[in-house]
C-alpha cells in the first residue's frame, strides 16, 4: 500500500508532501474548498475571493513535493486544488462523495490510496 501523503478532505485531497528542508515522515495537509459563488446553487464556481485563496494555496505548498491530490467532483474542490496540481504537475484523483457524510468519504480516500 502507497502512503498517501497529504489529504484535503471535505475539500480536496493533496498527498505525498515531502518538504525539501529535511526528511519527515509523511505529512497530510487538509483543506477545506475556497469560497464559493451562489450559483448554480447545487455546484457553484469559486468566487474570486476563492479563487484568490487557491492561488494563495499553491504559493504556500510551493516548496512541497505534491504527489498526488484527491478532490471531490464539485467544481469548487477542483478549482481550490487546480493551480497547485497544475504547478507540481499532478492530475488529481476524483472522488465523488458517497451516501453516508464524511466517514465514508474519508473511508473512499483510504481505499483509493491502496
Amino acid at each position: 500500500m502507497r502512503a498517501m501523503g497529504c489529504a484535503l478532505l471535505g475539500a480536496c485531497v493533496l498527498g505525498g508532501l515531502t518538504w525539501p528542508v529535511q526528511a519527515q515522515p509523511t505529512q497530510v495537509v487538509v483543506v477545506r474548498h475556497a469560497e464559493k459563488s451562489g450559483l448554480p446553487a447545487d455546484d457553484p464556481d469559486l468566487s474570486p475571493e476563492g479563487q484568490a485563496r487557491a492561488q494563495a494555496l499553491a504559493r504556500l505548498l510551493q516548496p512541497a513535493d505534491v504527489s498526488t491530490i484527491i478532490v471531490t467532483s464539485y467544481r469548487r474542490t477542483q478549482q481550490t486544488a487546480a493551480p497547485l496540481a497544475s504547478q507540481q504537475g499532478v492530475t488529481p484523483w476524483v472522488i465523488a462523495p458517497g451516501k453516508g457524510g464524511m466517514a465514508v468519504h474519508v473511508q473512499q480516500v483510504v481505499e483509493a490510496d491502496k
